[in-house]
């Protein structure tokens, strides 16, 4: 297998996702309301440097592996876990489509007359 730039740079996001989700020195807390990780971060880029599918498959297990070192109860680990993965593939949607509609706008554009 060739390893290329992107396959590297995406295993240490992939590593830093884990340690920013699993780390509570890096969490905002709001109360009993909920908690911001930087994790998010590396998820996005995640999700540009390799298929969206991996991205949240990598969420996903940094997540559980938070919650479960956490000690959460079951409801709320599945909660969040479906949570993130759900918020990463709406995202990917949105993403696609925001591309998409570019090409579009772009061979209107292209197109003489119109």
């Amino acid at each position: 297998m060739k390893r290329t730039f992107y396959t590297e740079l995406s295993k240490v996001f992939g590593v830093l996702l884990v340690v920013a989700e699993t780390r509570p020195s890096f969490t905002l807390r709001f109360g009993e309301g909920g908690e911001i990780t930087p994790g998010w971060a590396f998820a996005f880029a995640l999700l540009l440097l390799r298929s969206p599918l991996s991205a949240m498959a990598l969420s996903a297990v940094a997540t559980l592996t938070a919650e479960v070192l956490a000690r959460k109860s079951f409801i709320k680990i599945v909660f969040n876990v479906s949570q993130v993965s759900l918020s990463l593939g709406l995202g990917t949607l949105v993403l696609l489509g925001q591309i998409l509609d570019l090409e579009r706008r772009v061979e209107m554009l292209a197109r003489p007359g119109q």
